[in-house]
This record gives structure tokens, sequence and C-alpha cells, in this order.
């Protein structure tokens, strides 16, 4: 008994669920999405719109299936989780304007100002 036991570990069970190299929910809804383009207008525009629509969302799904094979998974658990988890250094820290709230405040600066020169010109 100085050999220890082995236990096959089959690949096919710990391996992503991938398509063509992406994600497979992923995949197949841009699928569905190309071809709804192209069947819904059925002309040659929308045929050609639809399948550079479909490589393009395809080489991008490639992409991120190399990088991580559950990275939109990660994303939406990332986004569930984000009221929990604070950008502060400790829990009682004074809460400051966010990015987006100041991106929000500015766009309406920017809105105002564009209303007023259009009331003036």
């Amino acid at each position: 008994m100085s050999e220890l036991r082995r236990t096959p570990m089959h690949r096919v069970l710990h391996r992503p669920n991938l398509l063509m190299g992406g994600e497979r929910e992923l995949v197949l809804f841009a699928l569905l999405c190309a071809a709804a383009l192209a069947v819904c207008a059925m002309n040659i525009p929308s045929l050609i719109t639809a399948a550079v629509i479909w490589f393009g969302v395809l080489a991008v799904l490639r992409m991120m299936g190399k990088a991580d094979p559950a990275m939109s998974k990660v994303y939406m658990r990332h986004i569930k989780y984000r009221v929990f988890y604070a950008a502060r250094s400790r829990p009682f820290a004074g809460h400051t304007t966010s990015a987006v709230q100041q991106w929000a405040i500015l766009g309406g600066a920017l809105g105002l100002i564009v209303l007023i020169l259009a009331v003036i010109f």
C-alpha cells in the first residue's frame, strides 16, 4: 500500500459550457437577435447588418470566454452585491458624491446651458 489511490477526473465534468468559444447563453441570444433582424427586414442591407453584428458580437464573446468562461455570471453577481459593498475604507466613512451623481449634475448643468443658448439664439 505504498502507492496512493488515483481517482480519474474526467474533463467533461468540470469543463466550462462554451459554444463557439463564448458563453453558451450569450452566443445563442446574439444569434437569435441577429437572425430576428435578418428575417424581419428580409432585404440585403439587413442581412449584411445582421452578419456584421453576429460576427462582431461573437468575437467579443470569444474574447470574454478566453478571459473568464463565466464572466457574465460573475458580472451579474457583482451587480447584485454592489449595494452591500460600498467603496469606502471603513463602514462609518462619510458619504461623498458618487461619480454617477457628479455626471448627473454636470449633465443637468450642460442641459441648462444648451436650453439658455437655444432661447437666446
